[in-house]
C-alpha cells in the first residue's frame, strides 16, 4: 500500500529536480586564447581550418546555439509564480546557458548522438504553456528532444550520396531558430548568440556530448517516480521524513552570529566529510 508519507517525499524530490532544472552549470565565457568564441556571419568557422591534432586526439568542437543569460530566465518565473512573501536578498550573478548544444567534428560534420536539448530552456518555456498550474507542467522532454532529432535528421545538409556535410553559419542559425520555437521561448529569451568551445581530446572521448544540465535532474525524476509508489529504502525515507520542529535561527540575522560561529567552529568540523 502507498503511503501518504511516501507521496509527500516524491514531491519533495519532484520540487527538488524542478529546482535542478532552472540551475544548470554556466557556459565558458567567450575566451579566443582559451579557444571559445562566438560565430560572427561571414567569419571562419573553427573547423574551416582546423590545426593539425596530435596522434590519439581529435578536435572537437562543442557549438552552443541560443546563448542566453540564465537571469533572463529567472525574470519569466519571477513572471510567472507569485512573489515570495519575504525577500531573497540580492540575487547572485548566474552566467549564461544556450537553448540547445551539440558536437561538431574537426571536418565540420555533426558528432551523432551528441544533440542535447536543454532543461532549463525547456522549462523556461512549460513556464508559460501550459504553466505551472497544469500537474505535467515539467513531463514531456522526451517529446521536445525527439522533435529535436527529427528536424536534425530532415535538415542536417547532405551531399548528393545522401552523406553529412559540414555545418555552415546558415545550418547553425536554422537550427537555432528552430530551437526556439520548438521551445516556445522566441519572444521570451534572448537567444541570437552561437558559441563554440573547441578543444583537443582523446579519441575514445571523440564522441562525447556537451554538458547543459543538471547531472542529476533526470536521476530526481526517477526517485521521485519509485518513492511515490512506496519504493524506498529506509535510509531515503528518513531523510525525506518530517522536519524537526524544535526551535529555529535565521542565520541571515546579524543578532544570531554568535550561534553561527558557534555552529562552525573547528572543533565541530567531522572527522569524515566531502573533500573540498
Amino acid at each position: 500500500m502507498v503511503r501518504m508519507a511516501d507521496q509527500q517525499a516524491a514531491e519533495v524530490i519532484r520540487f527538488w529536480r524542478t529546482a535542478e532544472l532552472f540551475a544548470p552549470p554556466a557556459l565558458e565565457r567567450v575566451n579566443a586564447d582559451e579557444g571559445v568564441v562566438a560565430l560572427r556571419p561571414h567569419e571562419p568557422l573553427p573547423w574551416d581550418e582546423p590545426p593539425p591534432a596530435p596522434e590519439g586526439h581529435a578536435w572537437r568542437h562543442h557549438v552552443y546555439v541560443g546563448v542566453f543569460p540564465l537571469d533572463a530566465a529567472m525574470d519569466v518565473l519571477a513572471r510567472v509564480f507569485p512573489a515570495d512573501e519575504e525577500p531573497a536578498g540580492e540575487r547572485p550573478v548566474i552566467g549564461e546557458t544556450a537553448l540547445a548544444a551539440l558536437t561538431v567534428g574537426a571536418d565540420g560534420r555533426l558528432v551523432p548522438g551528441t544533440v542535447v536539448l536543454s532543461h532549463c530552456a525547456w522549462a523556461t518555456g512549460r513556464a508559460f504553456w501550459p504553466g505551472p498550474g497544469a500537474a505535467d507542467w515539467l513531463s514531456g522532454i522526451e517529446d521536445a528532444r525527439a522533435e529535436l532529432d527529427s528536424w536534425f535528421a530532415e535538415r542536417a545538409p547532405v551531399d548528393g550520396a545522401g552523406r553529412p556535410e559540414p555545418l555552415g553559419h546558415e545550418n547553425l542559425v536554422a537550427c537555432r531558430d528552430a530551437v526556439a520555437a520548438l521551445l516556445g521561448v522566441t519572444d521570451v529569451l534572448p537567444h541570437a548568440e552561437i558559441r563554440v568551445r573547441s578543444r583537443l581530446v582523446p579519441l575514445r572521448r571523440a564522441g562525447t556530448a556537451p554538458v547543459l544540465d543538471s547531472p542529476v535532474a533526470e536521476d530526481l525524476d526517477l526517485v521521485a517516480g519509485r518513492v511515490a509508489v512506496g519504493d524506498v529504502g529506509a535510509a531515503l525515507r528518513a531523510y525525506l521524513g518530517p522536519v524537526d520542529e524544535s526551535p529555529r535561527l535565521d542565520v541571515r540575522d546579524p543578532e544570531h552570529v554568535d550561534a553561527v560561529l558557534a555552529a562552525t567552529a573547528p572543533d565541530r568540523v567531522p572527522a569524515g566529510r566531502w573533500p573540498a
